[in-house]
């Protein structure tokens, strides 16, 4: 059951039930609805390429965080030199 406390042209406070003391559009179900998530970034086929062939000579940890570090803009020279020096080979 819905207690509605205040109501305005549009607004409705809710005070009981799953959107308890959230304003909503009465009748508009973006509100209720959880938000989406964004999909995952993903690297260039010629780059993940590249990290497999580099995968031979070091650590699962060490390729996830170049991976991470490239998928946010980094170089793969950076990405490496940072990964290095934070995770290690």
């Amino acid at each position: 059951m819905v207690d509605i406390v205040f109501s305005s042209s549009k607004l409705t406070r809710v005070t009981k039930g799953s959107l308890g003391g959230k304003f909503v559009i009465p009748g508009d179900v973006k509100n209720t609805r959880k938000p989406i998530a964004p999909k995952p970034i993903r690297l260039p086929p010629g780059k993940e390429k590249i990290l497999r062939e580099h995968s031979k000579g070091h650590t699962k940890r060490h390729m996830d965080y170049m991976r991470q570090m490239m998928t946010i803009g980094l170089s793969y020279k950076e990405a490496h030199q940072r990964a290095a020096q934070f995770i290690g080979r």
